[in-house]
């Protein structure tokens, strides 16, 4: 057994041999954690900031749906201040989801007055940029909805392929009033019987409006 000098002796020499090691192995975790924390401070603040822009654009695009009559100047202002909100969300957080509601919201907006190509736009950004499973489907479905407003029946289509169990009554009914609209009348009917047999039951007050689309062209629903 050692005696206390030996093991005093082999600290020190644990200590010489080990000891700035140590030192700087505690530095760096210590040096790490606050470096962690203030990293962590940051992204609070970045993600605050996202949430009060999106908060902004949502009250803006509530104020823009109450402005009645014809486009007066206050309306006009509502609009821009939108697209420079949505720009700013855009520009400064790209990475936060916060910035794809935005540009949902904002795409909503511009569709509310016609305006499909900023809609379309706003959306293909959203979707881009977007990596939230559960929004995928409603992204889809607008862009597509934005498409087929301009006419543009092919990108449309090509956007309405598959799609999750939620969405595909949705995704079936563009797919027959772009084919409704193309002419083909008997692929739009097979389009809105494919969307009534989809639709979940939270979906049920749709099917009186998909019947009357599926009516208009000239099929009935046996068929």
């Amino acid at each position: 057994m050692k005696t206390e000098e030996e093991q005093l002796e082999a600290i020190k020499q644990w200590w010489s041999d080990n000891g700035l090691a140590l030192v700087a192995t505690v530095v760096v975790v210590v040096g790490g954690w606050f470096g962690w924390q203030a990293w962590q401070q940051q992204q609070t603040e970045k993600a605050q900031a996202a949430a009060n822009l999106y908060i902004d654009i949502q009250q803006a695009v509530i104020n823009q749906g109450v402005v009645g009559g014809e486009m007066s100047q206050q309306e006009l202002e509502l609009i821009r201040s939108i697209g420079f909100l949505a720009d700013q969300m855009q520009d400064e957080h790209a990475g936060n989801g916060f910035s794809v509601l935005g540009a949902l919201a904002a795409a909503r907006a511009a569709a509310d007055r016609n305006d499909y190509a900023q809609a379309e736009q706003r959306l293909q950004w959203a979707l881009d940029n977007n990596d939230d499973e559960a929004l995928e489907g409603l992204l889809t479905y607008r862009l597509a909805v934005a498409k087929y407003a301009q006419e543009n029946y092919d990108e449309a289509l090509s956007l309405l392929n598959g799609g999750s169990t939620q969405y595909a009554a949705l995704f079936a009914e563009v797919r027959g009033d772009v084919y409704l609209q193309m002419g083909e009348a008997s692929r739009a009917a097979d389009e809105y019987r494919s969307a009534i047999d989809a639709l979940l039951e939270s979906q049920l007050a749709y099917r009186p409006n998909l019947e009357a689309k599926l009516a208009q062209t000239g099929a009935t629903r046996a068929e």
